[in-house]
């Protein structure tokens, strides 16, 4: 049974009816609520009766049927563990990075390298930013954090294509709040996702950006990593990540990586691993067998390949 709305309920009134437990902010009072992150103002839930938020933050609780709206801070003054941050993702360390002219530069703290896309030659180590030698695609990464992203440099067919808020991290696509998006194929035109800021590819490719709210397009925006692939568990001999039914990606995966199932940390060839791996290449991908670890069964992984697409 829920509480019948009051239209004349005060907002001090309205806000202690609000509650916050862990990740779940809940409400006492009647009516159609919508929760958006204070910040971007993205909505993050709407029509239900609670709404569990993915990650410590400010939020907006509105209530549209009486016009009440609060402020409300989730989990970043938990008694429990204080003065902890949210770890940073890879849609965070991408939209940390700008481009200008022939400078990519960081606000992410850490310890930062730029590779040569085509060559991964090292191109610069350290500081706050990178004048790189010529346009191109390059690798950022964030050894202290594990997280690396991809992006163009240079004026270009490819950067031009790139409207402002348009970024690519992996296989996701994230996507301005300016507009109603869609995403396509460039080469079947399938629609891919509709609607959302972000898009997972669930292959390589090229990619069309649509914003039906403007009428813009945008064409040719590249996707070069696989999604995240788990054909095995270690419940057996181990984790066999290799002989794919759909087969890989690509016809000769330049690169690999892998993180553990349920994971944000990602490791590449020659990082250190939370086991003795058999095989871990990006011509074969993954094998860990239980009887070489020195402690314990080997962890359920997944894995990604890096594809040239042309």
């Amino acid at each position: 049974m829920g509480n019948p709305i009051e239209d004349n309920l005060s907002l001090e009134d309205f806000a202690v009816t609000i509650s916050v437990d862990d990740l779940t902010i809940s409400w006492s009072v009647g009516g159609w609520y919508q929760v958006q992150n204070a910040e971007t103002l993205h909505e993050v839930c709407n029509g239900v009766p609670e709404c569990v938020v993915e990650e410590p933050g400010t939020y907006l609780v509105i209530n549209h049927s009486i016009g009440r709206r609060v402020e409300v801070s989730v989990g970043q003054d938990s008694p429990t563990d204080p003065g902890t941050e949210t770890p940073p993702t890879e849609s965070s360390f991408s939209s940390s990075l700008t481009v200008n002219d022939n400078t990519i530069s960081w606000s992410m703290a850490g310890w930062h390298q730029v590779l040569d896309a085509t060559t991964y030659s090292h191109v610069c180590g350290g500081g706050s930013s990178c004048t790189v030698p010529e346009e191109g695609r390059y690798i950022v990464i964030n050894h202290d954090a594990d997280l690396r992203a991809e992006l163009y440099v240079g004026s270009g067919t490819d950067a031009s294509n790139y409207p402002d808020g348009v970024t690519v991290s992996g296989n996701v696509i994230s996507l301005p709040d300016d507009g109603w998006y869609q995403v396509q194929s460039s080469t079947s035109y399938e629609s891919i996702c509709e609607g959302t800021i972000t898009c997972q590819a669930d292959q390589p490719g090229r990619y069309t950006i649509i914003n039906h709210t403007s009428g813009e397009r945008f064409e040719d925006i590249a996707v070069y990593w696989s999604k995240w692939l788990d054909r095995d568990n270690p419940s057996g001999a181990g984790d066999w990540e290799i002989g794919f039914e759909e087969g890989l990606p690509c016809a000769d995966p330049m690169d690999i990586q892998a993180r553990v199932l349920g994971q944000n940390q990602i490791y590449s060839i020659g990082d250190s691993m939370p086991n003795l791996l058999t095989t871990f290449q990006a011509a074969h991908g993954l094998v860990c067998e239980n009887e070489k670890q020195t402690f314990g069964n080997c962890e359920d992984y997944e894995i990604r390949f890096y594809c040239p697409y042309q």
